[in-house]
């Protein structure tokens, strides 16, 4: 019994120490120098630190130590056009040289290392044709057969899709004003985040313009094409502030989990001085739902509408963490909205939604580990029982033979 109770205080102690910790650790993030992307203008805005990093540092193993997200824009590689020298006497051209500033890495050394990087456990963003590394290094997209896999200029119809509808819904056209971006028909795994319309040879198809995909290592791959890229409201900032914030909905996971619920949604963002509110959608289940949150800084308006935006809770002046049940009769969508209060910004905001009753936090460890310890206890019992009966058996003998 003694063991048991032993047992059952050291499971609370380990319980409590477990618990989950929101504490923000920024991550450390590379930006690869490149020709045509401007992803620098969309960290510097809120307010992410940044590396860049050079083309030809590529190849060497220990730049990737040093990061946790790495983007890999559009046109990272050297510009032939521009690396080119030209011989020429009179009339007549003698000699085509490369000068001293052009360098190339072969594709497959690229994708190799951006797979090593992200089996580790870390993130990749790659934008535009840097998909060809992506495809490369994980065989991530479904491609067209017989036929170029390139987009034409002409405007394409951009709708948001998975995760992202978190953030925003609204679909937009946007002129793709050069030929030759990358174009896919679907992914071989994960999830789909912006889809789009293009015109191409063929006609106007359908295409992958954003994603991501998971793997067991903890490591995701994004991709994003210019499609994405030219929205420079929702989109491009959920591929920067909340694909780098992502990690977090681990620990959310942690939480619920630790309460027997199952994560059903969640959404990372990042308060701006330059936002009038902001609003996400989160799926919940039917009847018991418990919607958590955590705010890295700042007080909070909170507000809880229905799928039919028809208000039902709102508190005040809520910091640090926020929790609220919630019943439905089905499945649904709720929309949370909040405001600042104080003037303090620039903090993460984490909401999630778990599904299914709440008891005591760690119930169903807490159990387990009861019926452990009983289990055990009482055959340690038995066995001490077993020795003392044994030892008198033996006395028993003993005494016979010296009669």
């Amino acid at each position: 019994m003694k063991f048991f109770f032993i047992s059952f205080f050291c499971t609370l102690f380990c319980i409590n120490i477990a618990a989950v910790n929101y504490s923000v650790d920024y991550p450390a993030v590379g930006i690869i120098e490149n020709n045509f992307d401007d992803i620098t203008s969309y960290l510097n805005r809120y307010g992410i630190a940044y590396d860049m990093i050079r083309y030809e540092d590529l190849e060497k193993p220990e730049i990737y130590s040093r990061y946790d997200f790495i983007y890999y824009p559009n046109g990272i590689e050297r510009e032939i056009n521009s690396s080119i020298e030209i011989l020429a006497r009179e009339r007549r051209i003698e000699g085509v040289t490369f000068n001293s500033e052009f360098y190339r890495i072969k594709d497959e050394k690229i994708a190799a290392l951006m797979r090593d990087f992200v089996f580790s456990g870390k993130t990749v963003v790659c934008s535009g044709y840097s998909a060809k590394f992506l495809n490369e290094a994980f065989d991530y997209f479904i491609l067209y057969k017989d036929f170029p896999n390139l987009g034409l200029y002409g405007y394409s119809n951009v709708t948001p899709d998975g995760n992202l509808l978190n953030y925003t819904s609204a679909a937009y056209s946007t002129l793709m004003q050069y030929d030759g971006y990358w174009i896919a028909e679907g992914l071989k795994k994960g999830e789909v985040l912006l889809r789009a319309e293009c015109n191409t040879p063929l006609g106007y198809i359908k295409t992958v313009a954003g994603s991501r995909v998971e793997y067991s290592s903890g490591g995701t791959a994004y991709y994003l094409s210019e499609l994405g890229s030219m929205d420079k409201n929702e989109i491009m900032r959920y591929f920067t502030v909340s694909v780098l914030f992502d990690g977090y909905s681990r620990k959310m996971k942690r939480l619920v989990t630790a309460w027997g619920q199952k994560l059903t949604d969640y959404a990372v963002d990042k308060n701006m001085s330059f936002d009038n509110g902001r609003e996400y959608k989160l799926h919940v289940l039917k009847e018991y739902n418990t919607l958590y949150g955590f705010f890295e800084k700042g007080v909070f308006q909170v507000d809880i509408y229905d799928s039919g935006r028809k208000l039902i809770y709102s508190e005040n002046h809520v910091a640090d963490k926020f929790e609220k049940t919630l019943n439905f009769d089905n499945d649904s969508d709720i929309y949370v909205r909040i405001f600042t209060d104080k003037d303090e910004f620039g903090g993460i905001v984490l909401f999630g939604t778990g599904s299914g009753k709440r008891i005591i936090p760690y119930f169903s460890e807490i159990r387990n580990v009861s019926i452990l310890s009983i289990i055990f206890a009482f055959a340690v019992t038995i066995i001490k029982r077993r020795r003392k009966y044994s030892g008198k058996y033996a006395d028993v003998n003993s005494g016979e033979k010296n009669g």
